[in-house]
């Protein structure tokens, strides 16, 4: 049977709420996936929240025991809904997370993520395809690729009811 007009916001709302929680998930694995992946410190740390997420935990792993790096085990994160006035913050709370995502005002030893991995004497990329730009290219490639892929999944897996 159909709804009447006066519904209509209602459905909107719902319809939005439920996408923007289903998609959190999607994107956080997808940054997993794609991001660097050395001690599996900076893959286990994105979260979801209703507040900015703070980079504040720091990086005091073992990095050179045996066997690292280790398989990256991927956890899918639950879904957070939240009221479609209130933001989703999609962050990393590890510490070096400006200098990960490739942020040009986060440096370690006066150099980017991208300036320490390419070049002469660079360091190991250890994000998936090998590019330093990973973040930017997850964030900003077409509708059919990274972010806007995930957000188009997510949504189409939203249904009225």
């Amino acid at each position: 049977m159909a709804k009447p007009i006066t519904e209509l916001t209602k459905d909107l709302r719902k319809m939005i709420e439920d996408g923007r929680a289903a998609a959190g998930p999607k994107i956080v694995f997808s940054l997993q996936k794609a991001g660097p992946w050395w001690t599996g410190n900076f893959g286990e740390l994105w979260q979801l929240s209703s507040t900015p997420v703070m980079p504040v935990v720091s990086n005091n792993r073992d990095w050179q025991r045996e066997g690292l790096p280790g398989a990256k085990n991927l956890k899918k994160l639950p879904a957070l809904k939240l009221p479609i006035e209130s933001p989703l913050y999609i962050g990393n709370s590890a510490d070096y997370a400006g200098y990960a995502v490739n942020n040009s005002q986060a440096k370690k030893d006066g150099k980017t993520y991208q300036e320490a991995r390419t070049g002469k004497g660079a360091m190991k990329i250890t994000a998936k395809d090998r590019n330093p730009r990973w973040y930017k290219i997850y964030t900003e490639t077409s509708k059919n690729t990274g972010l806007f892929l995930d957000l188009d999944k997510a949504f189409a897996s939203v249904r009225l009811g």
